[in-house]
C-alpha cells in the first residue's frame, strides 16, 4: 500500500510539473529574445526581417567588398542605408545617434563580437593590439 502511494504521489508532482511547464510555455518564452529598439526611420526593411536577422551578414559583407574594392557605392543593403534608419541615441556617443545600440541588443545575444564601429564613428575607437589585425605571412596589408 505505501509502494503505491509514493507510484500516485510521483505521478501527480509529473502531473503537476507538465502543467505549470506548458503554461510557462504559453506565457513567457523559455529564452528571453532580444528586443532591439525600432528603427527611427522607414516602415519596413529592404528585406523581410526573418531574412535580415539570418542573412545580413552576408549583405553587409557583400556590400563592403564591392564597395571597397570596386568603389560601388549607394546600393540597397549598404551599411549607410542601415545607419539612416536604425541609428538611435547613443548613451556611449554621448547621445549622438548610432546603430550601436541596436547592433548591439541581437549581437550580445548572440555573442558575436562585431567591430564594424571601431572605424565606422563619429569618433573611431583607438585600435588596441588585440584588434590590430595579424598580416597574413606572404600576403601585403
Amino acid at each position: 500500500m505505501a509502494g503505491y502511494r509514493a507510484i500516485a504521489r510521483l505521478m501527480m508532482a509529473a502531473v503537476l510539473a507538465a502543467v505549470a511547464g506548458s503554461s510557462f510555455a504559453v506565457d513567457a518564452p523559455r529564452t528571453p529574445v532580444p528586443k532591439p529598439p525600432k528603427a527611427a526611420k522607414g516602415t519596413e526593411c529592404v528585406e523581410p526581417v526573418a531574412d535580415m536577422r539570418r542573412n545580413h551578414m552576408i549583405y553587409l559583407e557583400h556590400e563592403r567588398d564591392e564597395t571597397v574594392h570596386k568603389g560601388i557605392r549607394g546600393r540597397k543593403h549598404s551599411l549607410k542605408g542601415c545607419v539612416e534608419c536604425h541609428a538611435v541615441p547613443d548613451p556611449a556617443a554621448k547621445g549622438a545617434a548610432t546603430v550601436r545600440p541596436f547592433c548591439a541588443e541581437c549581437h550580445r545575444y548572440a555573442a558575436v563580437r562585431i567591430d564594424c564601429f571601431g572605424c565606422h564613428a563619429r569618433e573611431p575607437e583607438p585600435r588596441t593590439a588585440a584588434a590590430t589585425p595579424t598580416p597574413t605571412p606572404g600576403k601585403s596589408p
